[in-house]
């Protein structure tokens, strides 16, 4: 959960003008922060096979980090549409996608959407050479490789925004000082260093 941050008055160094403008920049600053804990936080990635792995509404409260097929354009979202729920850590094959989840190791046949389970990592191996999958088409994923892969670039992408405006003066930054300019963009550098600490690096356990 994301804490509103307040600005603390600096007797005689701003006027009140001032302070309620580097007040509004710094609550667009947190708020915008506080969306990858909200709706900002949601991504979905496609396939090979045209299907979606997605930890967003309106699935994930049921399903998590799950598996499923697009959207019928006639009859919309469908929780039937769910073909695994849960997932650990996921790889793509050409065809298919394999991994673990809550249920255990799974394989999915991407062309007849059809999912096998093994009880352990041995019998996915098993699995994966008995349907000659051959050689995997990425690394092993995580939920966190979606994030860093969608919402990670959008938040930089705001947050550098906000730079710019600040640079060159623009929206509210026209009625800050320089300094106040100069401690609102250690602010929001501050900010950025603190995003790609969370890019935590992959980890996805067998």
């Amino acid at each position: 959960m994301c804490t509103p941050t307040s600005t603390p008055r600096q007797s005689g160094s701003l006027s009140n003008t001032s302070l309620m403008v580097v007040a509004g920049l710094l609550s667009l600053a947190q708020s915008t922060h506080c969306q990858a804990g909200i709706g900002l936080a949601e991504w979905t990635l496609k396939t090979p096979g045209m299907n979606l792995i997605a930890d967003a509404d309106p699935f994930s409260d049921t399903h998590g980090v799950c598996l499923r097929q697009p959207a019928d354009p006639k009859k919309g979202l469908d929780k039937d549409t769910v073909l695994v729920s849960h997932i650990q850590w996921w790889m793509y094959y050409q065809d298919f996608v394999v991994g673990k989840a809550k249920k255990g190791y799974f394989v999915v046949d991407e062309r007849t959407k059809d999912v096998q389970y093994s009880k352990d990592s041995a019998s996915l191996d098993q699995k994966i050479a008995q349907l000659k999958l051959g050689k995997p088409l990425s690394k092993r994923l995580v939920p966190q490789d979606g994030w860093n892969m969608v919402v990670l670039p959008q938040l930089k992408q705001m947050y550098q925004k906000q730079l710019q405006d600040l640079e060159a003066g623009r929206g509210t930054a026209k009625d800050l000082s320089a300094a106040e300019r100069d401690s609102m963009k250690t602010l929001l550098q501050d900010m950025l260093k603190k995003l790609e600490r969370s890019a935590k690096p992959s980890h996805s356990p067998r």
